[in-house]
């Protein structure tokens, strides 16, 4: 998967949040945990993202769908946990 990066705004629909540690600085690290398959061709991933900074450590969870067209797999939808 690949993700074009765009000019920063106030609201991250991905990591739904605009207060990151350091202002504009996306996630230093991911985790992906459970992952359920929904239907044939559709998954539901929990993707866990991490933050970290001189003064404070965060951490947000994220439920990302995703499904498989011709042969790729693709984030159908991003929802807050």
């Amino acid at each position: 998967m690949v993700l074009q990066k765009s000019t920063i705004q106030e609201f991250d629909p991905f990591t739904f949040t605009g207060d990151y540690p350091n202002k504009g600085d996306y996630p230093k690290a991911f985790r992906v945990g459970e992952c359920k398959v929904l239907a044939p061709g559709k998954t539901q991933l929990q993707v866990i993202l991490f933050w970290r900074d001189d003064y404070r450590s965060e951490q947000k969870e994220v439920i990302v769908e995703t499904i498989k067209q011709d042969d790729k797999w693709l984030i159908d939808s991003v929802l807050r946990k």
